[in-house]
């Protein structure tokens, strides 16, 4: 008995017999036309041969598997426009692809590098705006300066301009550290109250 009536499906079709699988290429355009021809070029066999190895070789400096394979593509550009015998192909194309692969990380660098320093000066940059907004804050903490006793204004040049620590500044102005502390600590709270109003 069939197993679709042993539990009772209807209307159940035989399956289709299934078709041959066409094989899957497993070599790509240019490795089947090396193959028809392998004696027509024997750097391009070389370094068919090599090519893993070249872009192992490459992914170590660079770090990207595509930037690797396109290393290993200009790599061979380079050698074989030049005209280079096929006795040299291997030791030259290696030192072609990690020298390419060098000056590609190198040139990456740099260009990190300027896009930073680009950053940097964008966001420091000095406008119109900023110029005047520091120019006012400037005038408001000399007014307020002005103001304070003069030993708050001495325990607070020798803390933050000259970088004393408390006990040089209690030491200097002849008070004690928390007095020097308190002073320098009201100090900075007035002039945020400034900024800040």
């Amino acid at each position: 008995m069939a197993w679709h009536r042993a539990i009772g499906a209807v209307n159940v079709r035989p399956a289709k017999p299934m078709l041959p699988l066409r094989q899957a290429r497993s070599t790509a355009p240019w490795e089947r036309r090396l193959a028809e021809a392998p004696e027509s070029h024997p750097g391009l066999t070389a370094w068919v041969k090599d090519r893993e190895h070249l872009i192992a070789l490459a992914r170590h400096v660079v770090g990207s598997p595509a930037v690797a394979e396109e290393i290993v593509q200009e790599g061979w550009l380079r050698w074989h426009g030049r005209g280079y015998s096929a006795d040299d192909v291997r030791p030259l194309l290696r030192r072609i692809v990690v020298n390419l692969a060098r000056d590609w990380r190198r040139r990456r660098e740099v260009e990190t590098a300027v896009v930073a320093e680009q950053a940097l000066h964008s966001r420091y940059a000095f406008d119109s705006e900023r110029i005047v907004a520091a120019r006012q804050d400037l005038a408001c903490i000399t007014e307020e300066l002005a103001q304070m006793p003069r030993r708050t204004v001495r325990a607070l040049w020798l803390h933050r301009i000259e970088g004393r620590t408390y006990a040089e500044i209690a030491a200097q102005l002849g008070v004690a550290q928390s007095t020097a502390y308190r002073l320098i600590e009201d100090a900075l709270v007035q002039l945020i109250l400034v900024l800040d109003g």
